[in-house]
């Protein structure tokens, strides 16, 4: 189905004032790209994964080997978006002692257990 922004307007389901960058679970939506169908197909009612759609698996299956302050709930994909729960817990301590230091992302040996990157060509898309 095309993406049509006159019958498929969503409103923000976000609370006003609150704070996301705070410990806590969250529901996440992602959807390609015009919502391109690049993740697999629903053959009988059952989600059949593409190349992409196993990357994709693969991915968050290893996104707490790469971040320890993350913990995985449920998670599916569906062939042109995924749904998951993610828990973020700044609590995690890590290698040097403090909890979630602000510049994490620039000190990737504080927050990676051996994790090595993950990249992927698949017809032009990247994926790291």
């Amino acid at each position: 189905m095309k993406f049509d922004p006159q019958k498929h307007h969503r409103h923000s389901i976000r609370l006003q004032g609150y704070d996301y960058s705070q410990s806590g679970a969250y529901f996440i939506t992602i959807f390609t790209y015009q919502r391109k169908c690049m993740f697999g197909e629903i053959i009988d009612g059952s989600m059949h994964l593409n190349l992409c759609g196993k990357v994709i698996q693969a991915c968050w299956d290893n996104l707490s080997c790469h971040f320890e302050f993350v913990v995985l709930d449920t998670f599916v994909i569906m062939p042109n978006h995924v749904h998951g729960i993610i828990v973020i817990d700044k609590e995690v301590t890590f290698n040097h002692g403090e909890a979630f230091p602000q510049d994490f992302i620039h000190q990737p040996q504080f927050y990676t257990r051996n994790a090595s990157p993950l990249w992927i060509n698949i017809g032009g898309l990247q994926l790291v």
